[in-house]
C-alpha cells in the first residue's frame, strides 16, 4: 500500500476523531445521557474500523520484497490476494504480499505475522460470539450481536464457530497445570451424575433405550456430568446434620456454613463415553493428589451401573478410597418410607424422617431397616404401600456399605452431591434444555464443553492456548507441498 493511501487513512481516522468530539460538544446538555453514551459507542466502532485499516496496512508495508526465504527455498513475489477479515468493528479488506515458487504452497507473510484464523472472524470476535452463545440460544446472540455491535452473523456460522472452538479441549487440559497446594482443601473429591440433552430427531431414533409397555421412544440422551475438586475437612455431628435437613428453618450459621469446594474441574460430554469422562476426572484428581497424600472421596446417587463403573476405574488407579452415597437421597427415600405411614406435612412426619435420618447418619442403617421390614409386618401393609416401603429397603439394603455416615462425619468428609447437582445445572440445564431446543450430537458436545470450560473458569486461559495451538496449524507447515497454483 503506497503512502497516500497511509496517510488518507490516518486523516480518516483523525476526522472520524474529531466528529466524535464534535458531536460531544454539539449535543451536550441537548440530549439523555444514554443516547450519549450510545452515540459514542457507534462513533467508537467505527473509529475502531479505521484503525484496524490502517493497522493493517502498516503491517503490509513492512511485508515488501521481492522474494522471501521459506526453509531452503526462495519464493518470488507475486502481487498481492485479498481476504476478508470480520472484527468487532466490522468487515475489513486486507491486501496481503503472496509468494510462491513452482512446487510450493502460496506464503502469505502478514498472515503469519498478524496470526490470522483459518476463516474470516477475528479471534476476538470468535471468542465474544461464544461468551455470548453459551449463555443464550444461538437466534437470541444472533439478534444481540446485530443490536449492539451491528453485526450480521447467522444462526448457523455461530454453530459452526462454537464447534471449531474446542479442537483443542483435550490439549489444553494435558497441559493444564495443577492449582497451588496453598489453594487446595484437605480433601480430594469426586463425583459423577447424568443429566438427559434433548435431541433432533434423527439422532434421537439413535438412542438404544428400553421400553415399558406403554412408554414413547426416548428423545433424551444422557450426558455424563463429572466433577473434581478439594475441600477442607468439616467438623459437624449427626443431630446437626439431622437437624439441618429436617428443619432448616432453625438452622444456626457457623464456621462450618462458610466451607467451599476449592478449584472446581467441571466437565459435562455427550459425545465420549462414561468411562472416557471419569477417566478425565479420575486423571485431574491424581495430578492434583499425585503422592495419595489426600483422603479421597467420591460421592454418588446410587445409580449401580455408574457406582460399578468408578469402582472398576478406580480400584487401579487410587489405592485408598471412599465411596460414599448422597445423604439427599437418602432422606428422600426415607420420605417415601415416611409417607406411607403419615400425612404429607404433618408433624408426626417430620419427627419420623428424623429419627430415621438421624439413625443413619449414627450408623444404624441395618436397624433401620429392620424396622421397616417390622412395619411391613405389624402395619399388614399391602398394595402401593407394600410396594412403596419395599423400594425403600431394597435400596438401603443395595447401599448400606457406602451408608457408613458415622465414620464419613468422625473424618470431616462431605457427605451431600450438591456441587455435581449444580454443576448439571450450570452446565447442561440451563442452556441445553430450553424451549424447544433440539441438538445433534456434535452440537451439543461443542456446547458442553466450552461451557464446561467457562465454568471450570478456564475461559480466558483455553482461548490463549486455542488461539496458539491454532496458529501452530496454520503456519508451521512445509512450504514445499505440491500446490494447485
Amino acid at each position: 500500500m503506497d503512502a497516500n493511501t497511509k496517510e488518507k487513512q490516518i486523516f480518516e481516522s483523525f476526522s472520524k476523531l474529531t466528529e466524535l468530539i464534535d458531536h460531544i460538544k454539539e449535543n451536550s446538555g441537548k440530549i439523555e445521557a444514554h443516547q450519549m453514551e450510545q452515540n459514542i459507542f457507534h462513533g467508537v466502532m467505527e473509529l475502531g474500523r479505521t484503525l484496524m485499516d490502517y493497522s493493517f496496512a502498516t503491517m503490509e508495508s513492512k511485508d515488501s520484497g521481492q522474494k522471501i526465504s521459506c526453509g531452503d527455498v526462495a519464493l518470488k513475489h507475486h502481487g498481492q490476494r485479498t481476504r476478508d477479515y470480520y472484527s468487532i468493528f466490522g468487515k475489513i479488506r486486507i491486501a496481503r504480499s503472496c509468494y510462491w515458487e513452482k512446487g510450493s504452497q502460496l506464503q502469505f507473510p502478514l498472515d503469519k505475522q498478524c496470526n490470522l484464523p483459518a476463516n474470516s472472524f477475528s479471534y476476538f470476535l470468535q471468542e465474544i460470539v461464544n461468551s455470548i452463545c453459551i449463555t443464550d440460544s444461538f437466534s437470541e446472540s444472533k439478534k444481540k450481536l446485530k443490536r449492539f455491535f451491528n453485526l450480521t452473523i447467522h444462526e448457523q456460522q455461530l454453530e459452526q464457530l462454537n464447534r471449531k472452538s474446542i479442537t483443542d479441549y483435550d490439549q489444553y487440559y494435558e497441559q493444564k497445570p495443577v492449582p497451588d497446594k496453598d489453594t487446595e482443601g484437605e480433601i480430594q473429591v469426586l463425583s459423577f451424575d447424568g443429566k438427559g440433552v434433548p435431541m433432533i430427531k434423527k439422532e434421537a431414533a439413535k438412542i438404544i433405550a428400553r421400553k415399558g409397555k406403554g412408554e414413547k421412544q426416548q428423545k433424551k440422551k444422557e450426558a455424563l456430568v463429572g466433577i473434581s475438586y478439594t475441600v477442607d475437612k468439616i467438623e459437624r455431628t449427626s443431630k446437626e446434620v439431622a437437624a439441618n435437613l429436617i428443619y432448616p428453618e432453625n438452622k444456626k450459621e457457623s464456621e462450618n456454613s462458610n466451607v467451599k469446594a476449592l478449584n472446581i474441574r467441571r466437565m459435562a460430554s455427550i459425545a465420549k463415553s462414561k468411562e472416557q469422562v471419569m477417566e478425565e476426572i479420575i486423571s485431574d484428581s491424581l495430578k492434583r493428589n499425585p503422592d495419595n497424600e489426600k483422603d479421597v472421596v467420591v460421592l454418588i446417587d446410587g445409580a449401580r451401573s455408574l457406582e460399578k463403573k468408578i469402582k472398576s476405574l478406580l480400584d487401579n488407579k487410587i489405592q485408598n478410597y471412599t465411596v460414599v452415597l448422597d445423604i439427599i437421597h437418602v432422606l428422600e427415600y426415607i420420605y417415601i418410607a415416611g409417607n406411607v405411614l403419615y400425612d404429607e406435612n404433618s408433624k408426626k412426619l417430620k419427627d419420623y424422617v428424623y429419627n430415621q435420618l438421624l439413625s443413619i447418619l449414627e450408623g444404624k442403617t441395618g436397624r433401620v431397616i429392620g424396622g421397616m421390614k417390622q412395619t411391613i409386618t405389624k402395619q399388614k401393609l399391602r398394595g402401593h404401600k407394600l410396594k412403596a416401603m419395599e423400594k425403600v429397603i431394597t435400596y438401603f439394603t443395595n447401599h448400606i456399605q457406602i451408608m457408613n455416615y458415622d465414620q464419613y462425619l468422625a473424618k470431616g468428609y462431605p457427605i451431600a452431591t450438591g456441587v455435581v447437582e449444580s454443576a448439571c445445572k450450570l452446565l447442561v440445564k440451563d442452556r441445553m434444555e430450553g424451549c424447544g431446543m433440539r441438538w445433534s450430537i456434535e452440537g451439543a458436545e461443542a456446547m458442553l464443553l466450552l461451557r464446561s470450560i467457562d465454568k471450570s473458569s478456564d475461559w480466558e486461559n483455553y482461548q490463549n492456548f486455542h488461539i496458539k495451538q491454532e496458529g501452530n496449524r496454520l503456519f508451521n507447515k512445509k512450504c514445499l507441498e505440491k500446490s494447485a497454483a
